[in-house]
């Protein structure tokens, strides 16, 4: 059987290893500023809808900030990058994109820096990159979620605190920043807030207060343009939820996505999954004594798989 072709990032599969140091050079900072207008131009172009600004801080000229980004689809990278008023450098967790996508050249382009969100050691060298470019007067945008917001309910989710460490260390301050546009809708908002600093701050708080805004920000965004409507509300909603993502995931081509990579959660110590209750209730054994106790607890079990994103975008990516 003949093998289909598959697109390779010539440069860039080499490219996203390079250290600190060496993944570009001080002319390469500069000439990213100097050409800024005209990339991110390009990459508004290339938005699979057309987007539009509907709240944004006036921010000083002269400063390097942190774009502290919400994640809940795939197409709002570019708005974001085509949005904010200053070169920016992205931040970028997907390595089946990286490889495989040729739209991740024109990011290379803009300025981009590449994270293996499972490695603890490619975290570390994320944020000296980051570094680098915030103390050199550029900024960069990240995603303090980690990976698309899944959630039926939840406006933001629990925030890496990679973001907080790169504000005390540069000292820029973090403007959070939103992008909203669900169900077939035609166009997608950018709502931004005014930069926080989080000089004085402990990390919690910081990122208690980052997490606020930026929920409050989507809020804001779901008020004005409801991306629900009551009469879709029959049925199994939460199965027509899973069906929602996977479509959202797919409007981009997977090569070999590796779920567990793309859809990560901050596990915060002393916070418990119900992966990791389940996984103990799966070894007891059900008696007349104990059901009456197990048995909701194992119902529930079935519920959050049949459920679970990072299962379903396993057993369906293909269909």
């Amino acid at each position: 059987m003949k093998k289909s072709f598959v697109w390779k990032n010539i440069g860039l599969v080499g490219w996203k290893h390079r250290d600190a140091q060496c993944f570009t050079t001080e002319f390469g900072i500069k000439l990213r500023r100097f050409v800024s207008p005209a990339i991110r131009s390009i990459i508004g172009l290339a938005a699979t809808k057309p987007y539009r600004v509907v709240r944004y801080p006036k921010l000083d000229k002269t400063k390097p900030y942190i774009f502290a980004a919400g994640h809940s689809f795939p197409g709002e990278v570019e708005p974001y990058v085509a949005s904010i008023d200053r070169n920016a450098w992205l931040l970028v967790g997907t390595t089946d994109q990286i490889d495989h996508n040729p739209k991740m050249y024109m990011a290379w382009l803009n300025g981009m820096v590449y994270v293996n969100r499972l490695s603890a050691a490619s975290r570390k060298d994320a944020t000296r990159k980051m570094e680098r470019i915030l103390l050199r007067g550029s900024s960069v945008i990240m995603f303090p979620e980690g990976a698309l917001n899944n959630s039926e309910n939840t406006y933001c989710s629990p925030l890496y605190p990679g973001v907080y460490h790169l504000a005390i260390s540069t000292g820029a301050s973090v403007v959070p920043i939103v992008a909203q546009s669900e169900r077939g809708e035609k166009e997608i908002r950018i709502a931004a807030s005014e930069p926080i600093s989080f000089s004085g701050m402990e990390k919690e708080q910081a990122l208690d207060i980052l997490r606020d805004t930026l929920s409050t920000l989507r809020y804001e965004l779901c008020s004005d343009y409801p991306p629900l409507k009551r009469s879709e509300m029959q049925g199994d909603i939460h199965f027509r939820h899973l069906q929602t993502r996977r479509n959202i995931y797919m409007e981009v081509k997977w090569i070999e996505p590796n779920w567990d990579e793309e859809i990560v959660m901050r596990r915060k110590q002393g916070v418990a999954f119900p992966q990791d209750v389940f996984g103990v209730i799966d070894n007891v054994r059900v008696t007349k004594d104990n059901a009456w106790i197990i048995a909701p607890i194992l119902l529930q079990n079935e519920l959050f798989r049949k459920y679970d994103i990072v299962r379903f975008m396993k057993e369906h990516w293909k269909k």
